[in-house]
């Protein structure tokens, strides 16, 4: 779980600050573009950095969709749904249609 007073909550945002080199991938202080990282960064962190970008990217994706609801039983698979699709694929981006689908089931009415 995300702590807002430890450093911990914001570690993986340093981690892709450091991990993202691209010429496109602009780390400045505090931030990180993470529309460019990839599953090769993702299979470079420790397990709890995975866990908890894994929490911010299904905020991310069910903000976008406009859900309000995470189901916790798709949301405990997702770390190691992410790692078998990442070491299939470490070209797939994070913040693309193949992770969204991961994230974002379809609805059942």
């Amino acid at each position: 779980m995300l702590k807002r007073d430890t450093p911990s909550g914001f570690a993986v945002l340093a981690a892709f600050a450091v991990l993202l080199s691209s010429p496109s991938a602009h780390a400045q202080a505090g931030t990180s573009d993470l529309t460019n990282a990839t599953c090769a960064v993702f299979q470079t962190l420790p397990a709890r950095d995975k866990d908890q970008l894994t929490v911010w990217l299904a905020g991310y994706f069910a903000g976008q969709a406009s859900r309000p609801r995470i189901n916790p039983t798709v949301m405990a698979s997702l770390p190691e749904t992410m790692g078998a699709l990442c070491s299939k694929t470490p070209d797939v981006m994070l913040i693309g249609a193949e992770m969204r689908a991961l994230f974002l089931p379809p609805q059942v009415p």
